[in-house]
């Protein structure tokens, strides 16, 4: 496909184009140095600079043990580092040059972006998929977007050139990865098929960016101020303005353009809505978004600011002599301390907030394995004051929990050891 691209621009009028490949080396998997030099041989035989960039060997550990956000990191990384490249190329390069980053994405990635931003509950004008061009600095391409990874492997296969497929496609571990193998062929059934799926998506994809289009011409211009060296939105516009879709989206505009690797739902931007419309004399306040970002109000002012050092989801941080194993399967980062109550702030730790949920459990066993995760068919404990154990699902419909929060409860199990009884509690 590369040769292709180069022949059709060979001598064309608007003058000489030069390829380079840069491939990212995650070694997150045992195969990733072949497929480097796979990729660099590719490049050597058409006479395409290549760029090998490979992550650093302690980053990569720590995404290995936290892979509930290694993916996000590692595209933040990759970003970074592919800016930085076109920096040089453009360094090397004669002044009028123009650089582009052009990435493979396909319209299989597509698909999977929108359900994905579906599923985080994404503003309706941002439920569209990816652009073919996105007016970055340097710009960023897409050419491949109408076309499938079906008819990509087709078009090597008849020219008769091997590809290398990421074995980590296949595996459960990570939402989207549930979301290509379980979700869409799911979904394809359901739909009547894979074209079908895709035009109902295309739809959707359509509208919202005809939606954002709208709202970016009507929005009343806003002109962001300084304070802090925080960016911060004027709310006069808020009150003064009375509908309610583009007060909504210019906060959402703001958040977003300040917390880029933060996907604001939808249920966030409405709690941030209604604390201003339902308190406007509350002058003084903050909301968590997640991700260690936080929307603050200071007078007549929003702010968006970012803890450092936040604890990434599905982390874990001990602190002192713990005996007891601790895993986390869910959306939290979990700070364990023994024997005293979570200590003040610390250089390189993440600082205790108010918002935090801090108790303490008593009489413990060594040795034995705490789990902190969501609600499992079948499961019991033993409610305080009560002489017997009860069916979790009971304690929770008797507490009148929404149905819909009860699975997203986090309970703290503990697993006895092995030598041990095979029971286990749990508290909500």
């Amino acid at each position: 496909l590369l040769d292709e691209v180069r022949q059709e621009h060979e001598g064309g009028e608007e003058g000489q184009l030069s390829i380079n490949v840069v491939h990212f080396d995650h070694g997150l998997r045992a195969e990733s140095k072949e497929e480097a030099k796979f990729v660099e041989g590719l490049a050597r035989d058409r006479g395409m600079p290549f760029y090998m960039q490979a992550l650093d060997e302690a980053d990569a550990a720590r995404f290995r043990e936290n892979s509930g956000g290694m993916q996000e990191y590692t595209r933040i990384w990759r970003r970074k580092v592919m800016g930085e490249v076109a920096a040089k190329i453009k360094e090397q390069s004669r002044p009028d040059t123009k650089v582009y980053l052009v990435s493979a994405h396909h319209s299989d990635d597509q698909l999977e972006t929108i359900l994905m931003k579906l599923l985080r509950g994404a503003h309706i004008s941002k439920l569209h998929g990816m652009k073919y061009k996105d007016d970055l600095d340097p710009p960023m391409l897409r050419p491949l977007l109408d076309i499938s990874k079906q008819e990509l492997v087709r078009y090597l296969k008849d020219l008769q050139q091997d590809w290398r497929e990421d074995s980590s496609n296949h595996e459960s571990t990570y939402k989207r990865n549930k979301v290509r193998i379980q979700l869409i062929p799911l979904l394809q059934d359901l739909c009547g098929g894979k074209h079908a799926l895709a035009s109902r998506m295309n739809g959707l994809s359509h509208q919202s960016m005809q939606l954002q289009q709208w709202m970016e011409e009507v929005t009343p211009a806003i002109k962001f101020g300084r304070r802090f060296d925080k960016r911060t939105l004027p709310l006069d516009f808020f009150y003064a303005e009375s509908r309610e879709l583009l007060r909504n989206s210019v906060i959402h505009q703001f958040i977003s353009s300040e917390a880029s690797d933060l996907i604001l739902s939808y249920t966030q931007l409405l709690k941030i809505a209604q604390q201003l419309e339902e308190h406007p004399n509350n002058l003084n306040w903050s909301l968590d978004l997640g991700k260690g970002w936080q929307v603050l109000r200071s007078g007549p002012l929003l702010m968006v600011d970012r803890e450092e050092g936040e604890l990434p989801n599905g982390s874990v941080d001990i602190l002192g002599d713990v005996n007891v194993g601790v895993e986390v399967d869910g959306p939290w980062s979990v700070m364990v301390t023994a024997g005293q109550k979570p200590p003040p702030p610390v250089e390189g730790k993440r600082r205790v907030l108010p918002e935090d949920v801090c108790f303490t459990i008593h009489n413990v066993p060594a040795g034995s394995q705490m789990i902190v995760r969501t609600k499992l068919a079948g499961d019991r404990f033993f409610p305080k004051g009560v002489g017997k154990d009860e069916r979790l699902k009971h304690f929770l419909r008797f507490q009148r929990i929404p149905v819909k929060e009860r699975d997203e409860i986090p309970l703290i199990c503990f697993k006895s050891l092995p030598s041990s009884s095979s029971s286990s509690s749990s508290f909500p």
